[in-house]
C-alpha cells in the first residue's frame, strides 16, 4: 500500500529531522543515545510482533496482567540484586503517590492501550505511530516544564504527526492479519 510507505517515510524523516536539528549531533553522548534508541526500537519491534502473534485473541487487560506478573519478577529480582534498596524506607507518602500514578498511567494504561492498538491495527502501524513519543514528550515538557523546542523541532514533530495520521487511515490489504480480529 503506497500510503503506508508515505506515512512511514514522513515518520522516519520527521524523526531524523527532529533528532538531528540544530547541531544536536555534536552534543556529548548524542550518538550513544541514538544507538540506544535504535536498540530499544529493535526490542520494542520484537515486543509488538510477539504481542500480536501470541496474544491476538486475548483481552488486552488480561494479557497485560499476565505479562506484568512476569516482568515484576524480573524487575524485583534486579532491584534486590543491583538496586539502591536502602533508600526505600526514606520514601514518604507523596513519593509513593507519584510512583502509584506513574505505574497506573505510564505502565498499566499505556500497555493496555498498546495491546488494544496492536490487536486492532497490527504491530506495524502501532509501532510506527509510537515514533510520535519523542515529539509528544517534548511538547509536554514544553507545556509542563517550560522547556523550549525550536521552530525546526516543531516542524519535524508535525511531520511525524502527519505521517502517523496517514498510517492510521491506511487500510490494510485483504487477508492482512490486522483484519482478522
Amino acid at each position: 500500500v503506497p500510503r503506508f510507505y508515505w506515512g512511514l517515510g514522513l515518520i522516519v524523516g520527521g524523526f531524523l529531522w527532529f533528532s538531528l536539528v540544530q547541531g544536536t549531533a555534536r552534543l556529548p553522548g548524542h550518538w550513544i543515545g541514538v544507538s540506544v534508541m535504535l536498540a530499544c526500537s529493535l526490542f520494542f519491534g520484537l515486543y509488538g510482533v510477539s504481542v500480536r502473534y501470541f496474544l491476538r485473541t486475548k483481552s488486552p487487560v488480561l494479557s497485560f496482567a499476565v505479562v506484568a506478573q512476569y516482568v515484576s519478577l524480573g524487575t524485583f529480582s534486579t532491584m534486590v540484586l543491583w538496586g539502591d534498596t536502602q533508600n526505600i524506607p526514606t520514601l514518604d507518602g507523596s513519593d509513593w503517590l507519584r510512583i502509584a500514578i506513574s505505574t497506573l498511567l505510564g505502565i498499566s494504561l499505556g500497555h493496555i492501550f498498546l495491546y488494544a492498538s496492536i490487536r486492532a491495527l497490527g504491530a506495524a502501524i502501532t509501532s510506527s505511530v509510537q515514533t510520535l513519543t519523542p515529539f509528544v514528550t517534548v511538547a509536554m515538557a514544553a507545556l509542563i516544564l517550560s522547556e523550549q523546542m525550536t521552530r525546526f523541532q516543531w516542524f519535524a514533530g508535525i511531520t511525524m504527526v502527519a505521517g502517523a495520521l496517514v498510517l492510521v487511515v491506511t487500510k490494510p490489504p485483504k487477508g492482512d492479519p490486522a483484519q482478522e480480529t
